[in-house]
């Protein structure tokens, strides 16, 4: 049974991976599920169930401790957005993994990566590609981490 949990922080959640299995909803669709082996890891899962139709899928939002709680509400709010406007959330992420299995080389799927994660979250993504990527002699040759320069 799923319980419902308004008020949650990390320490909350740390509680229920320490206690075990663990399946509590947090609010409005979003639950935090873990099974034995990830419980005793540390890691669970971010799960959004919402209807559409007559139907009730899900979505694996990501893990945790990769997504915080605040990331993990983040997500489920923008996925309900476009619930609401009739799109299936789930049935759009699985159109989408192809995509990602298409990309031509690493050098694209890099591209890709440094959008979603870097642009986004990194406050100036200037340093990151001031990091040197491998000691195979790439670094230092003046590609950038994307081969962008």
């Amino acid at each position: 049974m799923t319980g419902f949990t308004q008020n949650v922080s990390d320490r909350t959640l740390r509680a229920w991976l320490n206690a075990g299995p663990v399946n509590k909803g947090i609010g409005g669709g979003l639950i935090f599920f873990a099974k034995e082996a990830s419980a005793r890891q540390g890691q669970a899962t971010w799960i959004l169930r919402y209807r559409i139709g007559n139907r009730r899928p899900e979505k694996v939002l990501g893990r945790y401790p990769d997504i915080t709680l605040k990331e993990a509400r983040e997500l489920a709010r923008r996925d309900r957005a476009l619930v609401q406007q009739g799109i299936d959330v789930s049935a759009k992420k699985r159109l989408e993994k192809p995509k990602a299995l298409e990309m031509e080389d690493v050098r694209v799927l890099g591209q890709v990566w440094y959008e979603r994660h870097i642009l986004k979250k990194i406050k100036n993504p200037a340093v990151v590609e001031r990091v040197p990527r491998r000691r195979d002699g790439l670094a230092g040759r003046g590609d950038g981490v994307l081969g962008q320069q």
